[in-house]
């Protein structure tokens, strides 16, 4: 719960900080915030950005990386971006998605994305909850969960219009992928009672949005992909569901021992075999093929070594002896207690607010089939059944990027040939189905 005091803090702020802009047209945090000099660019950027703590209630600082639009920041919305986990830092997602660099395997040099989101928004990249890359808590024993890591976001939120107040009027969007399936829209349901944030919308890229749609559907995408054979199939829908056909039976639920022996098994296809389990068409990148700061088949060590660098830090207006926690943290203690958001989404559609669900065709970790369930299972008319939707292929031209159904209150959009991370594999449909949803023009 945010206290009295802490609200009466964001107030005494909010006056310094209109005192401050009256002067001078900037508050003195957000100089103090601002990135002068990024290692590793061969150009300087056109745009403003900063990086700096957001100071939420009980000694906990969120860092966060805003870049601003390298179109009209004035007018452009806002996105906040939240990488999932839980505990995988967002500034990765800054750096080897849809941010405006992108991170070379040297760990030194940055190149320019010319996919970048902040080509036309304002992009906010939250490392969240506190343990998650440079965040922090002040309490050594912090322990966290869905709940908390909601109202601490909210916080972050808050205070980060308090901080950059001339963006308060900007349309805003919460846009994640993975487990930010589940912050995303618990964060979101708050919003709907914060009248100073023009709140619109949210985005969700192959989310953990619903633990049986994804647990079970998990089961037709590795047979229909070939990486189980028919008898394992047959076997497995016999043993857990019986004559109930798979999608209406709960596998994630072990009935049996049998059952649950096939199921591990099956698992083990993809989280212990070699395969990406966040590609099923890619290279494992890490050469043990170990899961690695939580992420399986991830190199972490490019980042490492860019946030390892003191000029690195510094630039980012980090405190000298700070700690990076690699691309997920090992130090988080977090509590998931959501299984679905299926409330939290149709509270959304309720409120008349935007809400894209989109999902990388090639993922096997939060697969495109359980998000289109769960958005089945939400029970609002399709509109436009299932077709091709397209980008432009600079070599090419007209290609089909996936494929789109829209329904009274949702749009689910996949993208072809796309793993976990879909602004990292397809940079380019990324941008295309990002940018249209933005304008709300037809995918």
């Amino acid at each position: 719960m945010i206290t009295k005091a802490f609200l009466l803090f964001l107030f005494s702020d909010s006056l310094l900080i209109y005192g401050l802009i009256k002067s001078t047209g900037k508050s003195d945090w957000t100089k103090s915030d601002e990135i002068i000099n990024l290692p590793g660019l061969s150009v300087k950027p056109s745009f403003r950005q900063y990086s700096g703590f957001l100071n939420i209630d009980k000694g906990k600082y969120f860092h966060y990386w805003f870049v601003e639009s390298q179109r009209n920041p004035a007018k452009d919305p806002v996105i906040l971006w939240l990488n999932g986990g839980p505990g995988c830092s967002s500034v990765i997602g800054l750096l080897t998605e849809n941010g405006p660099f992108r991170l070379m395997d040297n760990g030194k040099n940055l190149t320019i994305n010319n996919e970048s989101w902040n080509k036309i928004a304002n992009v906010v990249y939250l490392e969240s909850p506190a343990g998650v890359g440079f965040s922090f808590s002040e309490n050594e024993k912090y322990v966290t969960n869905d709940d908390q890591t909601a109202k601490d976001n909210l916080a972050a939120v808050l205070i980060f219009f308090q901080r950059f107040p001339y963006f308060r009027h900007n349309d805003f969007y919460v846009m994640g992928e993975s487990y930010a399936g589940i912050y995303i829209p618990m964060l979101a349901n708050l919003l709907l009672k914060e009248p100073n944030v023009n709140f619109k919308g949210v985005a969700i890229g192959n989310g953990a949005v619903d633990v049986t749609s994804l647990g079970t559907s998990v089961i037709e995408f590795l047979y229909s992909h070939g990486v189980i054979g028919s008898s394992q199939y047959s076997q497995v829908t016999k043993l857990c569901c019986g004559s109930t056909p798979i999608r209406y039976c709960n596998i994630t639920i072990s009935k049996t021992p049998a059952c649950k022996k096939m199921v591990d098994f099956i698992q083990s296809r993809f989280h212990d075999s070699g395969l990406d389990p966040y590609n099923l068409y890619d290279v494992c990148a890490y050469k043990d093929k170990k899961d690695v700061n939580g992420l399986p088949c991830v190199d972490p060590r490019p980042a490492r070594k860019y946030f390892s660098s003191y000029a690195v830090r510094k630039s980012l207006n980090m405190p000298e002896k700070s700690l990076w926690d690699g691309p997920c943290s090992q130090r988080l203690n977090y509590t998931g207690q959501t299984s679905t958001v299926r409330g939290y989404v149709t509270n959304l559609v309720k409120a008349k607010k935007r809400v894209l669900i989109y999902a990388g065709d090639s993922d096997m970790m939060c697969n495109w089939l359980g998000n289109l369930w769960f958005v089945e299972s939400l029970g609002y008319k399709e509109i436009e059944p299932n077709r091709p939707w397209f980008y432009k292929d600079p070599k090419f031209g007209k290609q089909i990027a996936g494929f789109a159904t829209i329904f009274n209150g949702i749009d689910f959009v996949t993208v072809k040939g796309s793993g976990h991370f879909v602004p990292q594999d397809k940079p380019l449909q990324a941008y295309t189905m990002f940018a249209r949803y933005l304008q709300e023009k037809p995918y």
